[in-house]
């Protein structure tokens, strides 16, 4: 004959069953629950397939022009080429400077120094020579035997092209003054 439990064991187990249902009642509801909003990863969103942003849209303001609308748009800032064409000739500093440059020039490879004229701030140098021979100089231009060290920068233009197959290249070298 089979021994009879005592009523606290039967407790003891239905209360067991009973915890056991309620956490298994509580893990799939807490998965059917839609979660606060937080900031989402960029991955594609699981529930609907699409890919969700990372970044809100920015704010428009009251007076600001609607997008396709005409609206002001700033200048590009000046070139080199257009600085020296504005500016006058400043012969005290344009003189030296001139010297100085064709006295470089006498280290750099390749073509030929046409020309060196200097305003205010800008100098004009017009290299001619074969296309390789303008190209060597461009090289050495950018290394150790450029201008890098007086200068502030460099702005070539397009090479022009002779009659005679040789080319001119212009170049416009900014100083800090």
């Amino acid at each position: 004959m089979p021994h009879p439990r005592p009523a606290s064991a039967r407790l003891l187990l239905v209360v067991a069953i009973l915890v056991i249902a309620v956490v298994a009642l509580w893990f799939l509801l807490r998965d059917t629950e839609t979660p606060a909003p937080t900031s989402r990863s960029p991955e594609a969103d699981a529930r609907t397939g699409s890919a969700a942003h990372s970044a809100p849209s920015p704010p428009i303001l009251a007076d600001a022009p609607a997008r396709g609308s005409d609206h002001p748009e700033l200048p590009p800032p000046p070139t080199p080429r257009d600085t020296y064409a504005t500016e006058t000739r400043d012969a005290p500093w344009a003189a030296p400077t001139e010297a100085t440059l064709r006295k470089r020039f006498a280290t750099i490879r390749g073509g030929k120094l046409a020309g060196v004229t200097c305003h205010a701030s800008v100098c004009e140098l017009v290299i001619a020579g074969t296309k390789a021979e303008v190209g060597q100089t461009i090289a050495d231009l950018e290394g150790a035997r450029g201008l890098h060290d007086i200068s502030t920068g460099q702005f070539l233009t397009a090479p022009e092209q002779k009659p005679d197959g040789s080319i001119a290249l212009r170049i416009y070298a900014s100083f800090a003054r």
